[in-house]
Protein backbone atom coordinates (compact mmCIF):
# COMPACT_ATOMS: atom_id res chain seq x y z
CA UNK A 1 0.00 0.00 0.00
CA UNK A 2 1.32 3.43 -0.91
CA UNK A 3 1.45 5.80 2.01
CA UNK A 4 1.14 9.51 1.36
CA UNK A 5 3.28 11.40 3.90
CA UNK A 6 6.70 12.81 4.69
CA UNK A 7 9.26 10.19 5.65
CA UNK A 8 13.10 10.01 5.88
CA UNK A 9 15.62 12.80 6.26
CA UNK A 10 13.88 15.39 4.12
CA UNK A 11 14.77 18.95 5.13
CA UNK A 12 12.23 20.62 7.38
CA UNK A 13 11.69 23.49 4.93
CA UNK A 14 10.92 21.00 2.16
CA UNK A 15 8.40 19.27 4.37
CA UNK A 16 6.66 22.55 5.17
CA UNK A 17 6.61 23.50 1.51
CA UNK A 18 5.06 20.16 0.52
CA UNK A 19 2.53 20.36 3.34
CA UNK A 20 1.55 23.88 2.33
CA UNK A 21 1.08 22.80 -1.26
CA UNK A 22 -1.04 19.84 -0.22
CA UNK A 23 -3.29 22.03 1.93
CA UNK A 24 -3.73 24.51 -0.91
CA UNK A 25 -4.67 21.75 -3.35
CA UNK A 26 -7.13 20.37 -0.82
CA UNK A 27 -8.81 23.75 -0.37
CA UNK A 28 -9.10 24.22 -4.15
CA UNK A 29 -10.65 20.79 -4.51
CA UNK A 30 -13.08 21.48 -1.67
CA UNK A 31 -14.23 24.69 -3.35
CA UNK A 32 -14.53 22.92 -6.70
CA UNK A 33 -16.64 20.11 -5.30
CA UNK A 34 -18.85 22.45 -3.30
CA UNK A 35 -19.55 24.56 -6.38
CA UNK A 36 -20.12 21.53 -8.61
CA UNK A 37 -22.63 20.09 -6.15
CA UNK A 38 -24.56 23.31 -5.67
CA UNK A 39 -27.84 24.35 -7.23
CA UNK A 40 -28.60 27.27 -9.50
CA UNK A 41 -27.58 29.73 -6.80
CA UNK A 42 -24.71 27.57 -5.51
CA UNK A 43 -26.69 25.92 -2.70
CA UNK A 44 -25.93 22.35 -1.70
CA UNK A 45 -28.44 19.94 -3.20
CA UNK A 46 -26.82 16.72 -2.08
CA UNK A 47 -24.02 15.28 0.02
CA UNK A 48 -20.44 15.62 -1.16
CA UNK A 49 -17.32 15.05 0.88
CA UNK A 50 -13.61 14.39 0.59
CA UNK A 51 -11.83 11.33 1.88
CA UNK A 52 -13.45 7.88 1.88
CA UNK A 53 -16.68 8.02 -0.13
CA UNK A 54 -19.82 6.10 0.76
CA UNK A 55 -22.07 6.63 -2.26
CA UNK A 56 -24.83 4.44 -0.88
CA UNK A 57 -25.01 6.39 2.39
CA UNK A 58 -24.95 9.66 0.44
CA UNK A 59 -27.80 8.52 -1.81
CA UNK A 60 -29.89 7.45 1.17
CA UNK A 61 -29.23 10.77 2.90
CA UNK A 62 -30.37 12.63 -0.21
CA UNK A 63 -33.56 10.56 -0.43
CA UNK A 64 -34.30 11.08 3.26
CA UNK A 65 -34.57 14.81 2.58
CA UNK A 66 -36.36 14.47 -0.76
CA UNK A 67 -39.16 17.03 -1.46
CA UNK A 68 -42.60 15.43 -1.20
CA UNK A 69 -43.89 17.03 -4.39
CA UNK A 70 -40.97 15.90 -6.59
CA UNK A 71 -40.71 12.49 -8.29
CA UNK A 72 -38.03 10.32 -6.66
CA UNK A 73 -36.05 9.99 -9.87
CA UNK A 74 -32.46 9.63 -11.02
CA UNK A 75 -30.46 9.75 -14.24
CA UNK A 76 -28.98 6.27 -14.78
CA UNK A 77 -25.75 5.84 -16.73
CA UNK A 78 -23.95 2.53 -17.25
CA UNK A 79 -20.43 3.38 -18.40
CA UNK A 80 -16.79 2.42 -18.20
CA UNK A 81 -13.86 4.63 -17.37
CA UNK A 82 -12.95 4.78 -21.05
CA UNK A 83 -16.40 6.27 -21.81
CA UNK A 84 -15.69 9.47 -19.90
CA UNK A 85 -15.55 11.82 -22.90
CA UNK A 86 -18.77 10.41 -24.34
CA UNK A 87 -20.46 10.61 -20.94
CA UNK A 88 -19.49 14.27 -20.64
CA UNK A 89 -20.97 15.07 -24.05
CA UNK A 90 -24.28 13.46 -23.07
CA UNK A 91 -24.43 14.92 -19.56
CA UNK A 92 -23.57 18.47 -20.60
CA UNK A 93 -26.39 18.43 -23.15
CA UNK A 94 -28.89 16.97 -20.69
CA UNK A 95 -27.89 19.54 -18.09
CA UNK A 96 -28.23 22.43 -20.53
CA UNK A 97 -31.54 21.19 -21.92
CA UNK A 98 -33.20 20.02 -18.71
CA UNK A 99 -31.48 18.92 -15.55
CA UNK A 100 -29.71 22.13 -14.49
CA UNK A 101 -33.07 23.80 -13.79
CA UNK A 102 -33.89 24.21 -10.09
CA UNK A 103 -37.11 22.25 -10.62
CA UNK A 104 -35.09 19.27 -11.88
CA UNK A 105 -31.53 18.64 -10.65
CA UNK A 106 -32.16 14.91 -10.46
CA UNK A 107 -29.10 12.99 -9.22
CA UNK A 108 -26.92 10.88 -11.49
CA UNK A 109 -26.36 7.21 -10.65
CA UNK A 110 -23.33 5.85 -12.49
CA UNK A 111 -22.82 2.08 -12.68
CA UNK A 112 -19.79 0.15 -13.94
CA UNK A 113 -18.73 -3.49 -13.95
CA UNK A 114 -15.30 -2.28 -12.77
CA UNK A 115 -14.47 0.37 -10.14
CA UNK A 116 -14.65 3.93 -11.41
CA UNK A 117 -11.35 5.76 -11.49
CA UNK A 118 -10.81 8.85 -9.37
CA UNK A 119 -10.59 10.87 -12.56
CA UNK A 120 -13.95 9.62 -13.82
CA UNK A 121 -15.62 10.33 -10.50
CA UNK A 122 -14.22 13.85 -10.17
CA UNK A 123 -14.83 14.92 -13.77
CA UNK A 124 -18.32 13.40 -14.02
CA UNK A 125 -19.35 14.95 -10.70
CA UNK A 126 -18.10 18.38 -11.82
CA UNK A 127 -20.19 18.25 -15.01
CA UNK A 128 -23.51 18.64 -13.20
CA UNK A 129 -25.11 20.83 -10.57
CA UNK A 130 -26.88 17.72 -9.25
CA UNK A 131 -25.40 15.08 -6.95
CA UNK A 132 -23.57 12.17 -8.54
CA UNK A 133 -23.25 8.68 -7.09
CA UNK A 134 -21.09 5.83 -8.33
CA UNK A 135 -21.73 2.11 -7.95
CA UNK A 136 -20.24 -1.25 -8.91
CA UNK A 137 -22.30 -3.89 -10.71
CA UNK A 138 -22.20 -7.13 -8.68
CA UNK A 139 -20.08 -9.80 -10.39
CA UNK A 140 -22.98 -12.26 -10.30
CA UNK A 141 -25.03 -9.86 -12.42
CA UNK A 142 -22.29 -9.42 -15.02
CA UNK A 143 -21.50 -13.04 -15.76
CA UNK A 144 -23.03 -16.34 -16.85
CA UNK A 145 -25.80 -18.20 -15.04
CA UNK A 146 -24.77 -21.74 -13.99
CA UNK A 147 -26.60 -23.58 -16.78
CA UNK A 148 -24.73 -21.85 -19.62
CA UNK A 149 -21.93 -23.79 -21.32
CA UNK A 150 -19.33 -21.04 -21.67
CA UNK A 151 -17.33 -22.97 -24.27
CA UNK A 152 -20.39 -23.34 -26.48
CA UNK A 153 -21.30 -19.71 -25.88
CA UNK A 154 -17.83 -18.62 -27.08
CA UNK A 155 -18.13 -20.81 -30.19
CA UNK A 156 -21.54 -19.34 -31.03
CA UNK A 157 -20.23 -15.80 -30.52
CA UNK A 158 -17.38 -16.50 -32.90
CA UNK A 159 -19.78 -17.89 -35.50
CA UNK A 160 -22.06 -14.84 -35.26
CA UNK A 161 -19.30 -12.23 -35.24
CA UNK A 162 -20.00 -11.11 -38.79
CA UNK A 163 -23.72 -11.95 -38.91
CA UNK A 164 -25.07 -9.35 -36.51
CA UNK A 165 -24.08 -6.19 -34.60
CA UNK A 166 -22.08 -7.10 -31.48
CA UNK A 167 -22.33 -10.73 -32.55
CA UNK A 168 -18.88 -11.55 -31.18
CA UNK A 169 -19.13 -9.50 -28.00
CA UNK A 170 -19.33 -11.20 -24.62
CA UNK A 171 -19.62 -7.94 -22.65
CA UNK A 172 -22.55 -6.79 -24.80
CA UNK A 173 -24.44 -9.93 -23.81
CA UNK A 174 -23.63 -9.30 -20.14
CA UNK A 175 -24.95 -5.77 -20.54
CA UNK A 176 -28.19 -6.94 -22.18
CA UNK A 177 -28.80 -9.49 -19.44
CA UNK A 178 -28.03 -6.89 -16.77
CA UNK A 179 -30.47 -4.33 -18.15
CA UNK A 180 -33.05 -7.07 -18.66
CA UNK A 181 -33.07 -8.38 -15.14
CA UNK A 182 -30.85 -6.73 -12.54
CA UNK A 183 -30.29 -2.98 -12.85
CA UNK A 184 -33.44 -2.08 -10.91
CA UNK A 185 -32.17 -3.97 -7.85
CA UNK A 186 -28.85 -2.15 -7.57
CA UNK A 187 -28.52 -0.72 -4.03
CA UNK A 188 -27.93 2.79 -5.39
CA UNK A 189 -31.40 2.75 -6.95
CA UNK A 190 -33.10 1.60 -3.77
CA UNK A 191 -35.53 4.31 -2.74
CA UNK A 192 -35.79 5.78 -6.24
CA UNK A 193 -39.05 5.29 -8.11
CA UNK A 194 -38.07 6.52 -11.57
CA UNK A 195 -35.01 6.47 -13.83
CA UNK A 196 -33.93 8.05 -17.10
CA UNK A 197 -31.42 5.90 -18.91
CA UNK A 198 -28.71 7.90 -20.67
CA UNK A 199 -25.79 6.52 -22.67
CA UNK A 200 -22.48 8.06 -23.73
CA UNK A 201 -22.45 10.12 -26.92
CA UNK A 202 -26.16 10.75 -27.28
CA UNK A 203 -27.70 14.11 -28.18
CA UNK A 204 -30.67 15.93 -26.69
CA UNK A 205 -31.88 18.44 -29.22
CA UNK A 206 -34.75 20.25 -27.46
CA UNK A 207 -35.02 22.40 -24.36
CA UNK A 208 -37.36 20.98 -21.72
CA UNK A 209 -38.26 24.06 -19.68
CA UNK A 210 -39.95 23.96 -16.29
CA UNK A 211 -42.11 21.18 -14.89
CA UNK A 212 -44.30 21.11 -18.02
CA UNK A 213 -41.71 19.12 -19.98
CA UNK A 214 -40.42 17.06 -17.05
CA UNK A 215 -40.96 13.43 -18.16
CA UNK A 216 -40.95 12.16 -14.58
CA UNK A 217 -43.70 14.53 -13.50
CA UNK A 218 -45.72 13.80 -16.65
CA UNK A 219 -45.50 10.03 -16.20
CA UNK A 220 -46.23 10.17 -12.48
CA UNK A 221 -49.31 12.33 -13.05
CA UNK A 222 -50.60 10.01 -15.80
CA UNK A 223 -49.79 6.67 -14.16
CA UNK A 224 -47.39 5.66 -16.95
CA UNK A 225 -44.53 3.18 -16.60
CA UNK A 226 -42.36 3.35 -19.72
CA UNK A 227 -41.42 6.17 -22.12
CA UNK A 228 -39.83 5.96 -25.56
CA UNK A 229 -38.91 8.14 -28.53
CA UNK A 230 -37.85 5.66 -31.25
CA UNK A 231 -39.30 2.29 -32.21
CA UNK A 232 -37.03 0.16 -34.36
CA UNK A 233 -36.88 -3.40 -35.67
CA UNK A 234 -34.60 -5.94 -34.06
CA UNK A 235 -32.17 -7.93 -36.21
CA UNK A 236 -34.11 -11.22 -36.58
CA UNK A 237 -31.01 -13.42 -36.21
CA UNK A 238 -30.43 -12.10 -32.68
CA UNK A 239 -33.75 -13.31 -31.25
CA UNK A 240 -35.00 -16.42 -33.14
CA UNK A 241 -36.26 -18.14 -29.98
CA UNK A 242 -37.29 -15.11 -27.90
CA UNK A 243 -40.98 -15.08 -28.89
CA UNK A 244 -41.47 -18.87 -28.56
CA UNK A 245 -39.83 -18.65 -25.13
CA UNK A 246 -42.22 -15.86 -24.17
CA UNK A 247 -45.17 -17.87 -25.45
CA UNK A 248 -44.28 -20.63 -22.99
CA UNK A 249 -44.21 -18.05 -20.19
CA UNK A 250 -47.56 -16.63 -21.28
CA UNK A 251 -49.13 -20.08 -21.27
CA UNK A 252 -47.79 -20.82 -17.78
CA UNK A 253 -48.51 -17.39 -16.27
CA UNK A 254 -51.80 -15.99 -17.60
CA UNK A 255 -52.46 -14.50 -14.14
CA UNK A 256 -49.65 -11.99 -14.74
CA UNK A 257 -50.98 -10.79 -18.09
CA UNK A 258 -53.09 -7.64 -17.68
CA UNK A 259 -56.45 -7.14 -19.31
CA UNK A 260 -56.30 -4.71 -22.21
CA UNK A 261 -52.60 -5.40 -22.75
CA UNK A 262 -50.51 -4.33 -25.72
CA UNK A 263 -49.61 -7.73 -27.17
CA UNK A 264 -51.63 -7.13 -30.35
CA UNK A 265 -49.43 -4.09 -31.02
CA UNK A 266 -46.26 -6.18 -31.36
CA UNK A 267 -47.62 -9.43 -32.80
CA UNK A 268 -48.35 -10.38 -36.41
CA UNK A 269 -51.03 -12.87 -37.35
CA UNK A 270 -49.84 -14.72 -40.44
CA UNK A 271 -53.43 -15.82 -41.21
CA UNK A 272 -54.97 -12.34 -41.12
CA UNK A 273 -54.47 -8.92 -42.63
CA UNK A 274 -51.64 -7.08 -40.97
CA UNK A 275 -52.77 -4.55 -38.42
CA UNK A 276 -50.21 -2.08 -39.71
CA UNK A 277 -51.37 -2.18 -43.35
CA UNK A 278 -52.93 1.25 -43.03
CA UNK A 279 -49.98 2.88 -41.26
CA UNK A 280 -49.65 5.25 -44.18
CA UNK A 281 -52.94 6.81 -43.10
CA UNK A 282 -51.32 8.05 -39.91
CA UNK A 283 -51.19 11.78 -39.70
CA UNK A 284 -47.94 13.63 -39.07
CA UNK A 285 -46.69 12.89 -35.59
CA UNK A 286 -47.92 9.31 -35.65
CA UNK A 287 -51.61 9.57 -34.72
CA UNK A 288 -53.63 7.17 -36.82
CA UNK A 289 -56.69 9.35 -37.31
CA UNK A 290 -57.82 7.45 -40.38
CA UNK A 291 -57.16 3.98 -39.05
CA UNK A 292 -60.06 1.57 -38.55
CA UNK A 293 -59.72 0.15 -35.04
CA UNK A 294 -61.68 -2.96 -36.08
CA UNK A 295 -58.43 -4.31 -37.50
CA UNK A 296 -57.21 -4.77 -33.93
CA UNK A 297 -60.25 -6.75 -32.81
CA UNK A 298 -59.25 -10.17 -34.25
CA UNK A 299 -56.09 -10.23 -32.16
CA UNK A 300 -57.95 -8.93 -29.11
CA UNK A 301 -60.31 -11.89 -29.39
CA UNK A 302 -57.44 -14.36 -29.85
CA UNK A 303 -55.43 -13.49 -26.74
CA UNK A 304 -55.28 -17.08 -25.52
CA UNK A 305 -54.06 -18.32 -28.92
CA UNK A 306 -51.23 -15.81 -28.76
CA UNK A 307 -49.82 -17.95 -25.98
CA UNK A 308 -49.20 -21.03 -28.10
CA UNK A 309 -50.09 -20.81 -31.77
CA UNK A 310 -47.23 -20.68 -34.25
CA UNK A 311 -49.38 -18.53 -36.53
CA UNK A 312 -48.47 -15.52 -34.35
CA UNK A 313 -45.06 -13.90 -34.62
CA UNK A 314 -43.29 -11.04 -32.88
CA UNK A 315 -42.96 -8.15 -35.32
CA UNK A 316 -39.49 -7.35 -33.97
CA UNK A 317 -40.53 -3.72 -33.45
CA UNK A 318 -39.35 -2.54 -30.06
CA UNK A 319 -38.69 0.54 -27.95
CA UNK A 320 -35.06 1.51 -28.47
CA UNK A 321 -33.93 1.31 -24.88
CA UNK A 322 -30.79 3.47 -24.98
CA UNK A 323 -33.39 6.18 -24.42
CA UNK A 324 -35.74 4.98 -21.73
CA UNK A 325 -37.61 6.63 -18.89
CA UNK A 326 -39.24 4.14 -16.59
CA UNK A 327 -41.05 3.43 -13.35
CA UNK A 328 -38.87 1.10 -11.30
CA UNK A 329 -41.95 -0.52 -9.72
CA UNK A 330 -42.77 -2.00 -13.13
CA UNK A 331 -39.46 -3.88 -13.27
CA UNK A 332 -39.66 -4.81 -9.59
CA UNK A 333 -43.15 -6.27 -9.98
CA UNK A 334 -43.88 -9.97 -9.55
CA UNK A 335 -44.94 -10.23 -13.19
CA UNK A 336 -41.73 -8.76 -14.59
CA UNK A 337 -39.51 -10.77 -12.25
CA UNK A 338 -41.30 -13.95 -13.26
CA UNK A 339 -40.88 -13.07 -16.94
CA UNK A 340 -37.15 -12.38 -16.62
CA UNK A 341 -36.47 -15.49 -14.55
CA UNK A 342 -38.19 -17.56 -17.24
CA UNK A 343 -36.04 -15.98 -19.96
CA UNK A 344 -32.86 -16.28 -17.89
CA UNK A 345 -33.47 -20.00 -17.30
CA UNK A 346 -33.25 -20.44 -21.08
CA UNK A 347 -30.10 -19.83 -23.15
CA UNK A 348 -30.97 -16.96 -25.50
CA UNK A 349 -28.98 -14.21 -23.78
CA UNK A 350 -25.76 -16.12 -24.55
CA UNK A 351 -26.42 -18.70 -27.28
CA UNK A 352 -28.26 -16.07 -29.29
CA UNK A 353 -28.01 -12.34 -28.57
CA UNK A 354 -31.23 -11.32 -26.92
CA UNK A 355 -31.24 -7.58 -26.32
CA UNK A 356 -32.77 -5.77 -23.36
CA UNK A 357 -34.81 -3.59 -25.73
CA UNK A 358 -37.03 -6.39 -27.14
CA UNK A 359 -37.18 -7.95 -23.66
CA UNK A 360 -38.48 -4.70 -22.14
CA UNK A 361 -40.90 -4.26 -25.03
CA UNK A 362 -42.40 -7.74 -24.79
CA UNK A 363 -42.71 -7.44 -21.02
CA UNK A 364 -44.47 -4.09 -21.40
CA UNK A 365 -46.75 -5.56 -24.06
CA UNK A 366 -47.98 -8.26 -21.66
CA UNK A 367 -47.91 -6.35 -18.38
CA UNK A 368 -49.01 -2.81 -19.35
CA UNK A 369 -51.93 -1.23 -21.17
CA UNK A 370 -51.51 1.28 -24.02
CA UNK A 371 -52.28 4.12 -21.62
CA UNK A 372 -49.33 3.13 -19.43
CA UNK A 373 -46.66 3.77 -22.08
CA UNK A 374 -45.63 7.27 -23.08
CA UNK A 375 -44.42 8.49 -26.44
CA UNK A 376 -42.09 11.29 -25.29
CA UNK A 377 -42.76 13.28 -28.42
CA UNK A 378 -41.42 16.54 -26.96
CA UNK A 379 -37.88 15.19 -26.44
CA UNK A 380 -35.58 15.53 -29.44
CA UNK A 381 -33.10 12.66 -29.35
CA UNK A 382 -30.23 11.35 -31.49
CA UNK A 383 -27.98 8.34 -31.08
CA UNK A 384 -25.60 7.39 -33.86
CA UNK A 385 -27.42 7.57 -37.18
CA UNK A 386 -30.87 7.42 -35.57
CA UNK A 387 -32.79 10.49 -34.51
CA UNK A 388 -36.21 11.76 -33.58
CA UNK A 389 -37.33 15.41 -33.65
CA UNK A 390 -40.73 16.71 -32.49
CA UNK A 391 -43.00 17.44 -35.43
CA UNK A 392 -45.35 20.06 -34.01
CA UNK A 393 -44.68 23.68 -35.13
CA UNK A 394 -45.01 24.89 -31.54
CA UNK A 395 -41.96 22.80 -30.61
CA UNK A 396 -39.65 24.30 -33.19
CA UNK A 397 -38.43 27.34 -31.16
CA UNK A 398 -37.09 25.16 -28.35
CA UNK A 399 -35.42 22.56 -30.61
CA UNK A 400 -32.21 22.55 -32.62
CA UNK A 401 -33.51 19.98 -35.09
CA UNK A 402 -36.10 19.61 -37.81
CA UNK A 403 -38.52 16.69 -38.33
CA UNK A 404 -37.18 16.35 -41.85
CA UNK A 405 -33.86 15.31 -40.31
CA UNK A 406 -35.39 12.27 -38.63
CA UNK A 407 -33.25 9.32 -39.59
CA UNK A 408 -34.29 5.70 -39.35
CA UNK A 409 -32.08 3.60 -41.65
CA UNK A 410 -33.29 1.22 -44.32
CA UNK A 411 -36.95 0.17 -43.94
CA UNK A 412 -37.18 1.11 -40.27
CA UNK A 413 -39.89 3.79 -40.61
CA UNK A 414 -42.33 0.87 -40.79
CA UNK A 415 -41.82 0.17 -37.10
CA UNK A 416 -42.17 3.77 -35.93
CA UNK A 417 -45.48 4.31 -37.76
CA UNK A 418 -46.77 0.76 -37.48
CA UNK A 419 -46.40 0.57 -33.71
CA UNK A 420 -48.02 3.95 -33.09
CA UNK A 421 -50.85 3.00 -35.44
CA UNK A 422 -51.44 -0.30 -33.67
CA UNK A 423 -51.32 1.34 -30.27
CA UNK A 424 -53.86 3.95 -31.31
CA UNK A 425 -56.10 1.22 -32.74
CA UNK A 426 -56.01 -0.72 -29.49
CA UNK A 427 -56.95 2.36 -27.50
CA UNK A 428 -59.93 2.98 -29.81
CA UNK A 429 -60.96 -0.69 -29.75
CA UNK A 430 -61.21 -0.56 -25.97
CA UNK A 431 -63.48 2.48 -26.01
Amino acid sequence: MVEFGLRGPAPRSGALLLLSGALTACLVLCLHLTRSSGGAQGERVGPRRLGPVDDLADARALLAAWPEDKPRACILILARNSDLDGVLRSVKQLERRFNAQPSAQYPYCYLNDEPFSNEFRAVAAAATVAPAFFGLVPAAHWSYPPHINTTLAAELRSASRRRMPYGGSESYRFMCRYFSGFFFDHPLLEGFEWYWRVEPDVHFMCDLPGITHDPFRHMQANNQSLAWTIVMEEVPSTIPSLWPTMQRWLAANPHHVVAGNMLPAVIEDSDAAQIGDEAAAAEEGGDAAGYDSRHALPLLRLQQQLYSSSRFKFTGCHFWSNFEVGRLAFFRSAGYRSFFQHLDSDTGFFYERWGDAPVHTLAAAALLTPEQVYFARDIGYKHGSWSYCPSQPADRPRCDCHPAWNAVPLAQPRCQLDFRTRLHALQRAEE
